[in-house]
C-alpha cells in the first residue's frame, strides 16, 4: 500500500476518535490520546491513520492561518507552546518541523510537497513520528487559538 496525503471523507466513529486525540494532546493526557489513536488504527489501520492525519492538519491549518483561503501558500514559524515565543526552524525537533511543513502544505493545497514529505518520512521510517507530530502541533495550535479566541470575548 502506498500512502496518499489526501483521502475521503472518514467514517463518522473516525472523526470522533480523530477529535477525541486531540482533545486528549491538548489536556495534557497523552494516554487517552494513545488509546484514541490505537483504536484508530485497529479499526481503520494505515488508511485510518493517514485520514486522522489529514484532519488534524487541516483543523490546525484553518485556526494557523484563519484569513488565507485554502490553496495559498502560507508563512510558516515555530512557536513555544507555553510562551508563544518564536522558535527557530532550526531549533525544532525534525517531527515538528516536518508537521509544520505537512499543515503548510495542506492548507497551500500543495498536493506534491504533502505528498513528497509523506514519502519521505516513510522511506525514513519516521511516519509513526511524524502523525504524532502533526497530532501534537494540531492540538496545540487549536487549543492555542481557542484560548485567545475565548479571551478576547471575556
Amino acid at each position: 500500500m502506498t500512502p496518499t496525503a489526501f483521502l475521503p471523507v472518514p467514517h463518522p466513529r473516525h472523526l470522533i476518535l480523530s477529535a477525541t486525540a486531540m482533545e486528549r494532546i491538548a489536556a495534557s493526557d497523552p494516554d487517552g490520546a494513545l488509546k484514541a489513536v490505537t483504536e484508530i488504527q485497529n479499526v481503520f489501520g494505515d488508511p485510518g491513520l493517514l485520514e486522522s492525519m489529514v484532519m488534524w492538519a487541516d483543523a490546525a491549518g484553518a485556526f494557523a492561518w484563519p484569513e488565507t483561503p485554502r490553496g495559498d501558500p502560507v508563512p510558516l514559524h515555530y512557536q513555544y507552546v507555553d510562551t508563544k515565543e518564536d522558535v527557530p526552524a532550526d531549533d525544532v525537533p525534525y517531527g515538528q518541523r516536518w508537521a509544520g511543513r505537512w499543515i503548510a502544505a495542506r492548507k497551500a493545497d500543495d498536493r506534491d510537497t504533502a505528498q513528497a514529505l509523506i514519502d519521505s518520512a516513510a522511506a525514513d521510517d519516521m511516519l509513526d513520528d511524524c502523525i504524532a507530530a502533526v497530532l501534537y502541533v494540531a492540538a496545540h495550535t487549536v487549543d492555542g487559538a481557542l484560548d485567545e479566541i475565548i479571551g478576547e470575548t471575556e
